[in-house]
């Protein structure tokens, strides 16, 4: 049965199309995660409010 499961993902994985299916996939995701990371102008960004909230905390 191993045999059997290994023979068909090794068909599978060489596959010309899944292989560039995989990758165009992998690229989309890692665009959009590198792009819906940045920050936009309008926005403050995450660390302005952690510096600040360390300046605040430190006052009486």
């Amino acid at each position: 049965m191993t045999r059997l499961l290994s023979a068909e993902l090794r068909k599978v994985w060489h596959s010309c199309f899944f292989l560039l299916a995989f990758s165009v996939l992998l690229g989309a995701n890692l665009f959009l995660l590198w792009f819906g990371t940045g920050h936009t102008p309008g926005n403050v960004p995450s660390s302005a409010y952690r510096k600040l909230e360390q300046q605040i905390s430190g006052m009486s």
